[in-house]
């Protein structure tokens, strides 16, 4: 592969908040969090092979898309830039999270889980095969950021709908706001970014408030009457009124700085953890 100097990522605008970003720790980070709610909030066991799995399968699967994205030149924020000149230094990274990924899924993770992680991956296959292959196709009739949003959700949460007993109304609403909010975020990443996607995720973009209106309603109106998930309603809401906050009040912020809040903001189970 070459890169042109034009498109080298320029140090000077790596600001310190920013590198979490462009080592595609964010993704792993979110992930962790909402896995250690959903389970503690659920008392579903989960093991520290269970987060390492995740962690490191999350990080394998974002930073091969920007390496893919990077190879055939899609993308001009800060997290693009750097994949293209450092591309060389993280694909042997990829390789060991690969092997770390596979080990401690091997060793450490029951088999039900196991094997709904396998048919993840393989969603994520698809998905690959659909921006990657066939971008045109992908961007037209594919909403790239609503099948994110689900695949994400569905793996931090792999745990509850795999051993999670009844009543199913205690794991699967909270797990539908919480892939909403994912969906809101890749969303409004894209929009901030490039402006460009299918046409659902451009009606999120320019409703974003008033989504995250709804959705903070919902979230402490079932707060307040379903104690057994009440953790993570509240984390749902503080998310989903961060988001409020953020499209009513703009920082003037850069598109990077955008993406960093609105990831940060999907770090609410921060503020719950301690407690449950």
């Amino acid at each position: 592969m070459h890169w042109s100097k034009s498109t080298r990522f320029r140090p000077e605008r790596a600001r310190p908040w920013l590198w979490a970003n462009l080592l595609s720790l964010d993704a792993p980070i979110v992930a962790v969090l909402w896995q250690q709610l959903f389970t503690r909030t659920l008392r579903i066991p989960a093991t520290i092979a269970s987060a390492i799995t995740l962690a490191a399968t999350v990080w394998l699967i974002y930073a091969s898309d920007r390496v893919l994205d990077a190879a055939s030149a899609t993308g001009h924020s800060a997290r693009h830039r750097f994949y293209r000149r450092h591309w060389r230094s993280v694909v042997p990274v990829l390789v060991v999270a690969l092997l770390l990924a596979a080990w401690c899924a091997l060793t450490g993770i029951r088999k039900p889980v196991l094997h709904n992680g396998l048919c993840l991956v393989a969603a994520v296959s698809v998905y690959f095969c659909a921006v990657h292959i066939a971008p045109a196709f992908s961007r037209r009739w594919w909403p790239k950021e609503l099948v994110v949003a689900i695949i994400f959700s569905a793996g931090a949460c792999i745990h509850v709908w795999t051993f999670a007993p009844p009543p199913v109304v205690h794991w699967a609403v909270p797990m539908m706001l919480f892939t909403a909010l994912c969906w809101l975020n890749c969303a409004a990443i894209a929009c901030w970014e490039n402006g460009a996607g299918h046409s659902s995720t451009k009606w999120v973009g320019a409703h974003l408030g008033q989504l995250s209106a709804v959705i903070a309603a919902i979230a402490i109106v079932l707060a307040v009457t379903t104690p057994p998930s009440r953790p993570i309603y509240l984390s749902e809401g503080a998310s989903a009124l961060a988001f409020v906050l953020l499209t009513r009040f703009p920082p003037g912020l850069s598109p990077d700085g955008l993406r960093v809040a609105a990831d940060a903001i999907l770090c609410s189970p921060l503020l719950f953890l301690p407690f449950v």
